[in-house]
């Protein structure tokens, strides 16, 4: 698939997040920011107002775009890596960051599962994720309802996988879970990692609660807060 073939359909639409301009792609075949999109994104923005200062930064599935572009406006880290099974996400985050002053020569967007293609030692300031963390087992036929069923439905395998690429790759992680995902499973994959976890955001949905769970690696937390 080329690239204008890709981006053909895909459009950018402008927000402001708690005082900060975001970029989105908004297409059939990308998942469009939800109510745990946007816990995770106000996870970052007190995480910034307390002192939390990233260099380097990489997210596990960018979907639309919103929370590279959120990491972006905060922070202008001097390296985003972003990842994504979608390469309908993957073109369209690379167009949502695209208007941002050197993003080409700091950004890197690439279609991935997780951490799969970073190299094996690689780590990061900060690493972000809202995994896919419900478990459906619906049979989907069309491209786009596959991948979107993708980007949200996961299951408890899939979840804790995420946690142990989060945890290799962060120094601080922030990851969205589900008051119905596993989540003593979840905070011992964490705790074999030497990361302290935290729950700092929570809202309430009409059939589950949705987290934001901040992980601090115990040896490091107080470096990785000032961003050395």
């Amino acid at each position: 698939m080329g690239d204008r073939e890709a981006t053909r359909d895909i459009l950018v639409r402008t927000v402001v997040h708690s005082g900060f301009h975001v970029r989105y792609a908004v297409h059939p075949c990308v998942y469009e920011p939800e109510e745990d999109t946007f816990l995770l994104a106000d996870s970052l923005v007190k995480a910034c107002k307390n002192g939390l200062k990233p260099s380097s930064v990489i997210e596990f599935g960018v979907g639309s775009g919103y929370i590279s572009s959120l990491v972006l406006s905060l922070w202008n880290p001097a390296l985003f890596v972003g990842t994504d099974i979608n390469w309908y996400a993957v073109e369209g985050t690379r167009l949502s960051l695209s208007t941002y002053r050197g993003s080409t020569e700091r950004s890197s967007i690439v279609l991935c599962n997780r951490d799969t293609c970073i190299r094996e030692h690689a780590t990061f300031d900060l690493a972000v994720s809202n995994p896919p963390y419900l478990l459906v087992n619906d049979e989907f036929a069309g491209e786009c309802d596959k991948l979107l069923a993708r980007s949200w439905s996961g299951g408890d395998k899939c979840l804790i996988e995420f946690c142990a690429s989060l945890c290799r790759r962060g120094r601080v992680i922030f990851m969205v879970l589900s008051s119905l995902s596993p989540l003593d499973e979840v905070f011992e994959c964490m705790k074999q990692f030497d990361c302290q976890a935290n729950i700092v955001e929570r809202r309430k949905l009409f059939f589950e609660e949705i987290l934001v769970v901040m992980g601090e690696h115990v040896l490091d937390y107080k470096n990785s807060s000032r961003g050395n």
